[in-house]
């Protein structure tokens, strides 16, 4: 049986790894994809941190979600996808950057704009700590986007 079940999965389900966005330093994908329906499929975009494509980290939170926000953007065009597609957004943000009075305005002040009156699904997780120690946040996220083969 698993050697049937891999060979499906790898049939059914499709990875891409988005130009713009470092490569990932272990075994997974930065995208997912999955058919729903001859005309949907199912995106799943990996944990996405705050690294530039030089490999610098921002200093502060507002600069940190950007880049999140920027690289979510990335994976999801990589698919052919918009914001209005997303359906569910986990923000994970550390214990150490994480103010209940001042942090959850810097996420709305930086969220708003980028989804544009489109609400998914999302769930904000404070974390003791991330893969780095400058990481301050980490964003994953899923859409349905239209198959180009409708």
């Amino acid at each position: 049986m698993g050697n049937s079940e891999s060979q499906v999965s790898k049939t059914v389900v499709s990875t891409i790894n988005p130009p713009g966005i470092p490569s990932p330093v272990s075994i997974y994908s930065q995208v997912t994809s999955v058919p729903l329906s001859p005309s949907t499929k199912l995106i799943t975009i990996a944990g996405q941190v705050p690294v530039a494509e030089d490999g610098t980290v921002p200093g502060t939170l507002a600069e940190q979600i950007d880049l999140c926000l920027s690289r979510v953007g990335i994976c999801l065009s990589a698919v052919g996808g918009k914001i209005p597609d997303l359906i569910r957004l986990v923000y994970y943000v550390t214990q150490n950057a994480h103010d209940p009075e001042t942090t959850p305005r810097v996420f709305m002040d930086r969220l708003s704009p980028w989804l544009g009156g489109h609400g998914p699904a999302s769930c904000y997780i404070v974390v003791a700590g991330l893969s780095h120690p400058e990481y301050m946040v980490e964003f994953e996220a899923s859409a349905v986007v239209a198959s180009k083969n409708k």
